[in-house]
């Protein structure tokens, strides 16, 4: 399973955790806040010329950073793909049973 945009803000904002993003060799980062808004991670000096997209450094991202209410997590690609798995299959599970 691979990691959309999508999903990140999704589970940000279901779980009230801002999750940053970071491509280790670049150093490249981006940050999903709260409220799902997609935001550079670290500042930007001016004039600096951005050649990244949020899209290119979460197709690399190795390492995720969660901060939320309870305490922070660092995990890895593989903890966070299995993460959002199991928070979509709670998702649709309990969407569907409303339904019912």
């Amino acid at each position: 399973m691979t990691i959309s945009l999508q999903e990140l803000r999704k589970f940000a904002i279901q779980e009230q955790t801002e999750i940053t993003f970071r491509e280790e060799p670049t150093r490249h980062c981006w940050r999903v806040s709260r409220d799902g808004i997609v935001k550079f991670g670290t500042s930007k000096p001016w004039g600096e010329i951005v050649d990244y997209t949020p899209e290119s450094t979460l197709a690399l991202a190795d390492e995720f950073s969660l901060e939320g209410p309870e305490k922070a997590r660092l995990l890895t690609r593989a903890q966070m793909t299995q993460l959002l798995a199991e928070a979509l299959t709670k998702t649709s599970t309990s969407h569907s049973e409303d339904e019912s």
